[in-house]
C-alpha cells in the first residue's frame, strides 16, 4: 500500500509499514490506526507542515 499524502486541508490517513512487524516485531498499537483518518488540530497554525510530511514520506517512511 502506498503512503497517503497528507494535506493540511484534509484529514491525514496514516499508513503503517508492514516492515514494522517484519523487521522489529512490534507496533501492535499502530496497526489498529492503519488507514484510519486522524483529526487535525482546531487551530490551522498547528496543522502539520506539508513539506515536513512529504519529506518524512520520501525520506523516512519504509513502506513495503
Amino acid at each position: 500500500m502506498e503512503p497517503a499524502k497528507a494535506h493540511a486541508e484534509s484529514r491525514p490517513v496514516p499508513v503503517v509499514s508492514q516492515r514494522l512487524r517484519r523487521d522489529f516485531g512490534n507496533g501492535c498499537e499502530s496497526y489498529a490506526r492503519d488507514g484510519t483518518a486522524i483529526d487535525l488540530p482546531d487551530r490551522r497554525v498547528e496543522y502539520p507542515d506539508r513539506d515536513a510530511i512529504t519529506w518524512h514520506l520520501d525520506t523516512v517512511f519504509k513502506g513495503a
